[in-house]
């Protein structure tokens, strides 16, 4: 995808059962329009999740180990360049007002579930 090509990802509000007080906005990049997502065309990069037997062997290696678990990813961690930010536009109605016109807007940092 070129950077004149724009793209509008889908968006919608998540509630949680346990927090139903905060809104959590949820990008979808596998929303497809005419056969194509925003992921179809995203250049992936390499895997980066270990393979489990692997993580099992090291356990076996040092008297201690360590984990831990990422609880919250910070949107602010991978910025996007301003030329490929048109590729992860989307709209936005102030105040919820779906009658209102909505503003278009551009991601400044990738976001999670991107390919």
């Amino acid at each position: 995808m070129t950077a004149r090509q724009l793209w509008y990802r889908t968006h919608n509000p998540v509630v949680s059962p346990k927090k139903p007080e905060k809104r959590r906005i949820v990008f979808d990049c596998a929303a497809q329009v005419k056969g194509a997502s925003l992921n179809s065309v995203l250049m992936q990069g390499p895997g980066l999740v270990n393979n489990l037997t692997e993580v099992l062997t090291r356990f076996r290696k040092y008297a201690t180990a360590i984990i831990a678990e990422i609880e919250v990813m910070f949107l602010e961690q991978v910025r996007l360049t301003p030329r490929d930010r048109d590729c992860v536009r989307f709209l936005w109605w102030r105040d919820g007002g779906l009658a209102k016109t909505p503003t278009p807007h551009r991601m400044k940092a990738h976001s999670f579930g991107a390919t």
